[in-house]
């Protein structure tokens, strides 16, 4: 009788306990709206749990108003819930973007970067390209330490030298690997297009859109490089372009103008300054008396009298500044358009760059 007593009253208890209990349901959404399945909702302290389905739904059972929902995804960042009093619960996830002063790309995967202990330098894109630069390198430019950078050539989409750690070679190449989304290459600044004599080296990688790149990591040592083997013995520059993420479509258009010019040019005589020149060097080299003999520039054998420099003036004038008429004011002028959107499944980044420069010359 005593053991049919306590189970009576054990039936009875734990239905209280379920009569106390109560369905809570809801959505899991992204930033975008999207459901998102596989999601974890724990209900805290606990072991219960359950997992939203295809279409981001999801029901659980609390045991009061003071549970508090634990719901957690993979890339997604970790939330806590106060049930309260309701009964519908709906969540926005919010994207686990690792911050890169954390995580650095090593060779073909990632490490933490208290973790790497060769020398990394590690630029993000609003850095890259927070000034219009026809290239990511002139972007480097004075931002990671024991770099060097200069450029072979002032013609625009010239070559590009970077050493890295100074030079390692007195013959070879010194020039440091790339490795583009896992694609390595490497940026020869010393050969001319086709093979041709007299032509300035082209910078290989203008190609590749500043606007285009998430980060820069710089490898500088061969703990960090050894994965590459020679090839990265002058260092590595590792490079991971931006990816299309879920949500709704965003086009995004920038517009750069800019102007050129020639810095400090040489100033030249005019004709006249400069046949007044040569008449004191006909003065002081060949002992003419004055009036001096004045330079004849049709004829260096001829040589003539002038009364005054105001002759001078009058038969020759300013002429022609030759340096002027090579020299004009450059333009430059960038546009930049990119796409970008997608859902749960597919993810696109559709982006094109028109980069216009004329020089100076």
């Amino acid at each position: 009788m005593k053991r049919l007593g306590f189970l009576f009253l054990f039936l009875i208890f734990g239905q209280l306990i379920l009569l106390a209990q109560r369905e809570v349901s809801g959505t899991v959404v992204d930033a975008g709206g999207m459901p998102i399945p596989g999601v974890n909702i724990v209900l805290k302290g606990t072991t219960t749990g359950a997992i939203t389905n295809l279409d981001g739904n999801f029901s659980i059972r609390v045991p009061g108003d003071d549970a508090v929902l634990v719901i957690s995804f993979v890339g997604y960042l970790t939330q806590e819930v106060e049930v309260g009093n309701r009964t519908i619960i709906n969540v926005t996830m919010k994207e686990d973007v690792l911050g890169l002063e954390e995580v650095v790309v090593v060779g073909y995967g990632t490490q933490r970067k208290m973790d790497v202990t060769g020398s990394v330098a590690t630029l993000r894109s609003d850095e890259i390209s927070d000034m219009p630069t026809p290239n990511f390198e002139e972007g480097m430019q004075g931002k990671i330490p024991g770099m060097e950078m200069k450029k072979t050539s002032a013609e625009p989409g010239g070559g590009i030298s970077v050493k890295i750690r100074g030079t390692n070679s007195l013959l070879g190449n010194n020039e440091p690997l790339y490795v583009i989304d896992g694609f390595p290459m490497n940026n020869d600044n010393t050969s001319r297009p086709n093979g041709w004599e007299g032509q300035e080296p082209l910078n290989l990688l203008s190609n590749l859109n500043p606007n285009d790149i998430e980060s820069i990591q710089v490898l500088k040592d061969a703990s960090a490089t050894a994965i590459y083997g020679s090839r990265g013995a002058n260092g590595v520059i590792i490079i991971t372009t931006k990816k299309g993420r879920s949500g709704k479509s965003t086009v995004d258009f920038e517009y750069t103008h800019g102007i050129s010019k020639a810095r400090n040019p040489f100033e030249f005589c005019n004709v006249e300054q400069y046949t007044r020149i040569e008449n004191e060097f006909l003065y002081n080299t060949r002992g003419a008396t004055p009036p001096a003999y004045r330079y004849v520039a049709a004829d260096s054998n001829k040589y003539g009298y002038d009364t005054s420099p105001a002759q001078l003036a009058a038969q020759y004038g300013e002429g022609t500044n030759w340096l002027d008429e090579v020299l004009k004011t450059g333009q430059v002028n960038n546009y930049n358009i990119s796409i970008q959107g997608g859902d749960a499944r597919t993810t696109y980044l559709i982006s094109g760059n028109y980069y216009d420069e004329s020089g100076v010359v």
